[in-house]
């Protein structure tokens, strides 16, 4: 998997709404404009220093974390084991149709 900028502004404001600030409260305790916040979160950002991203995610109570990049291809039988293994998961959250009364 790799990083997308858009799950960067979807985890922002994630963070922010369930933490009930403001973008405003956020930019203030960060010491970053609002409109920085704003572009952010709208995936709209271009570039942003390492510094000016590390306080808004600490406002927010993340953490930047590194990885490193598989850049190999999945042949078809772990494409299989994958496919199988979300479907093994989706049975076990998704609720039984059956009901005992």
């Amino acid at each position: 998997m790799y990083f997308d900028i858009n799950d960067l502004g979807e985890e922002l404001r994630s963070a922010r709404l369930s933490l009930g600030l403001t973008q405003e409260q956020v930019s203030a305790r960060a010491r970053v404009s609002r409109t920085t916040l704003l572009k952010l979160e709208r995936q709209v950002v271009v570039d942003i220093q390492v510094n000016v991203l590390l306080r808004i995610l600490r406002v927010l109570g993340l953490d930047l974390k590194t990885c490193a990049l598989d850049y190999s291809r999945p042949d078809f039988e772990e494409l299989q084991r994958q496919n199988r293994s979300k479907a093994e998961k989706q049975r076990r959250i998704a609720p039984s149709s059956k009901t005992r009364h």
